[in-house]
């Protein structure tokens, strides 16, 4: 898969760019630390995902660079996924 839009300052969390149905999508992981551990019973081992949020975007907002591509008009939504809780 090409990389839509790559700023250094991604590489400090767990993020990418998906491009869906006009819309560009910023995905973001929250992954589990040892204290995330010994605070939720539920998770299992350190670098497992906690949650992940999907966020229409138009612009990076690592960079403010505008995502290549992003249509002028855009309804705000998100998807929150919350995996701490089985």
């Amino acid at each position: 898969m090409k990389d839509l839009h790559y700023c250094e300052n991604m590489k400090l969390v767990d993020a990418w760019y998906e491009h869906d149905e006009g819309c560009f999508i910023l995905n973001l992981n929250r992954v589990a630390t040892e204290i995330d551990l010994q605070e939720n019973h539920y998770l299992e081992e350190v670098g497992q995902i906690i949650e992940t949020i999907a966020i229409k975007v138009r612009y990076c907002p690592y960079c403010g660079k505008k995502v290549d591509g992003a249509s002028t008009s855009l309804s705000p939504s998100f998807v929150h996924y919350d995996f701490s809780k089985w």
